[in-house]
């Protein structure tokens, strides 16, 4: 069993690898901090709801997992894998099943948001990145980006990741009756999100 929080050793594809590349530009809006924020939490939970998921996370840095770590602490047993990715500028407590991805400041990943979520029964994800690249001088504030419940565009992104990291990706049987379910839920509870926090 790897240590906890093992970091990986990136190969070069992953410096110039972003997430938003699998995500249609005219898809994506505006979302607040406060929104990506809700977002995420409603796929985190989802995610660790459905048994043998793997939770993707990209947080800009590792600092802003901090207020996060009891919340994380919380969802990483019962996940199949957590990763993590971010400017290594903080030191995260062990959490189970998790691995570190440290990203450089001239990455593309620096400048994204995203949180997604693969297993049998659970397909989602919250793609988004800073248009102005505002990190890591400044504090991101506002996002574009979207989610999804798509499996073409949801794969497409998983298998780039595992590629990027020079690491054969984990197969995933996926139940396509619980995917319908969990994801029909999904799609209420993030919408409903969206209404509330705009």
């Amino acid at each position: 069993m790897p240590d906890l929080l093992e970091p990986v050793s990136p190969n070069l594809a992953i410096a110039g690898f972003g997430f938003a590349q699998f995500v249609d530009e005219r898809r994506r809006t505006i979302h607040s901090r406060r929104l990506m924020l809700a977002l995420s939490r409603v796929i985190e939970d989802a995610a660790a709801s459905a048994p043998g998921t793997t939770l993707i996370a990209a947080f800009q840095r590792f600092a802003f997992a901090i207020p996060q770590a009891p919340r994380y602490a919380r969802l990483t047993p019962h996940l199949a894998e957590t990763y993590l990715l971010g400017l290594a500028d903080a030191q995260l407590p062990g959490w189970p099943n998790t691995t570190l991805v440290p990203i450089e400041p001239s990455w593309p990943l620096l400048h994204e948001w995203v949180v997604l979520a693969i297993g049998p029964a659970c397909c989602v994800g919250l793609f988004a990145q800073d248009p102005a690249a505002r990190q890591p001088a400044e504090r991101t504030q506002q996002f574009t980006g979207c989610w999804t419940t798509d499996p073409e565009v949801l794969d497409a992104a998983w298998d780039g990741f595992f590629r990027a990291l020079g690491q054969p990706r984990a197969a995933v049987q996926r139940d396509s009756r619980a995917v319908r379910v969990t994801n029909q839920r999904l799609q209420q509870q993030l919408r409903a999100q969206v209404r509330a926090v705009r």
